[in-house]
């Protein structure tokens, strides 16, 4: 198996200055230069046709050190946009596997950068949850949301196989999974553990789901015309001045009720989750309102821990750098999470068998 390289000491964030913007932006260029290929695409399912373009290919395995990386091979990588992406080194101590799902208009990177260049996932949360295996999921979220229930399916599908195929052996198949979701994103994460419900094959990761952080997913309407109206604020935060707008307004328009639906059917799947739901605080523009209030944002349920931010709907998911306080709750709620599943003791058995 490739090695690949450790991440860097957390107290080279404190020589970047973030709050300086050009010092920020050479650190992170570094960084990610040093780090070359290291979002290393997932494989499918040992079963599934791989010759479809959604599924990466597997970069060559080297016993014993990393191969150099080309500029085309990493601008290649790049510009892949759709799989399973592992953002962390492969590690036997890992007791966690964090997933993040973008949402519309969103990318597997992009979705989580702020722009300085800090991707929080891939730069910051590694080393605060240091035995958790990161992954990020790209999908064509202008697809997803356009065709109502079937187009959301198919990648909530495509979700659970490829989780599937990367938790192929025993210890992977019970290690505890946490997502983390933002906007519409959420709405594929529901749909995926509705659908792992119905379908036997996924009842591993059904059970192995201990945790789910919403960052701005919209859970409640009281009417149709409430969903229409913040789907349409989501399509305008993200898509405003494209040529894509106005199409997918429309699908949202007619897909309200389906959407509404999928939330419903997920709310009486929850028991045994901890669910913490991030609402933003700021509004954002054009639109000159909250994207999705407090009301719709928190699902009202007995097993959430509602937190507010700071943050307007696009920048309630990005975060500048580790110490910062607006990301100091989102760590802490996913440290939570896992500390309570290392506190289990029937998780840590069968992780230890």
């Amino acid at each position: 198996m490739r090695v690949l390289p450790e991440l860097k000491s957390k107290h080279a964030y404190k020589q970047s200055k973030p709050h300086t913007k050009e010092p920020a932006m050479d650190y992170f260029r570094k960084l990610r230069s040093k780090h070359k290929g290291r979002a290393k695409a997932l494989p499918p399912r040992a079963d599934t046709d791989t010759s479809s373009s959604n599924y990466a290919e597997v970069a060559a395995e080297t016993p014993d050190e990393t191969p150099e990386v080309s500029e085309q091979e990493e601008n290649e990588r790049e510009e892949e946009r759709f799989g399973l992406f592992l953002l962390t080194p492969e590690d036997k101590d890992v007791v966690v596997d964090i997933v993040a799902l973008h949402g519309l208009g969103g990318d597997r990177l992009r979705t989580w950068t702020h722009e300085n260049g800090a991707c929080w996932i891939r730069d910051f949360l590694p080393e605060q949850i240091p035995r958790a295996r990161v992954m990020t999921f790209g999908y064509n979220s202008g697809v997803a949301f356009s065709q109502s229930v079937a187009g959301i399916s198919v990648f909530a599908n495509d979700l659970l196989d490829r989780l599937k195929g990367v938790r192929r052996h025993r210890k992977e198949s019970v290690r505890p999974i946490i997502f983390i979701c933002h906007s519409l994103g959420g709405i594929v994460c529901k749909r995926s553990l509705v659908l792992a419900h119905e379908q036997p094959v996924y009842e591993n990761i059904l059970k192995s789901t201990r945790g789910i952080v919403f960052m701005g997913t919209p859970h409640r309407g009281s009417t149709i015309a409430d969903w229409t109206k913040m789907f349409a604020s989501i399509v305008d935060s993200v898509l405003v001045g494209t040529s894509m707008r106005s199409d997918l307004l429309k699908d949202l328009r007619t897909n309200s009720r389906a959407l509404q639906e999928i939330t419903s059917s997920f709310k009486y799947r929850t028991s045994g989750l901890q669910i913490v739901t991030f609402y933003e605080q700021e509004i954002t523009t054009p639109s000159k309102r909250l994207v999705v209030n407090m009301d719709s944002a928190i699902l009202d349920l007995p097993n959430e821990r509602p937190i507010p931010v700071n943050a307007n709907h696009r920048e309630i998911c990005k975060f500048s750098h580790a110490k910062s306080e607006k990301y100091r709750p989102v760590w802490v709620a996913i440290s939570d999470i896992v500390s309570s599943i290392l506190l289990d003791r029937s998780v840590i058995a069968e992780l230890s068998t």
